[in-house]
């Protein structure tokens, strides 16, 4: 992390000097100063839109992708019903599920039960 600070500091202070170079060489009346402050100021803008609109719709999908993921509440386990009233046997139920029960198959009325 510290690392990764220094070299953005580092970048930056490039780029700061590189844009007063550009400005002091503008005033001084240099050929091309102008120019050249039109080209880097068109390449920067070209170069970050892109770059701004990705971030914004990489955003975007990540949080509508994540909303999903964790919106459904889940019902404590005190709470579940089951469809038949049989307690499951003890020797499948869980230390942590006190309340549990194992649901019959159902039948339709010609089956034998």
């Amino acid at each position: 992390m510290l690392t990764n600070g220094g070299l953005v500091a580092l970048l930056v202070l490039v780029i700061a000097w590189e844009v007063i170079s550009l400005l002091l060489a503008n005033r001084r009346g240099r050929a091309a100063a102008r120019l050249h402050i039109r080209i880097v100021a068109l390449f920067s803008l070209v170069a970050t839109a892109p770059a701004v609109l990705l971030a914004i719709a990489a955003s975007v999908s990540l949080d509508r992708g994540l909303d999903n993921w964790f919106s459904t509440r889940t019902a404590p386990s005190s709470t579940i019903r089951c469809r038949s009233r049989r307690p499951m046997p003890s020797s499948r139920r869980s230390s942590s599920a006190s309340i549990c029960c194992r649901s019959k198959p159902r039948y339709s009325a010609g089956q034998a039960s």
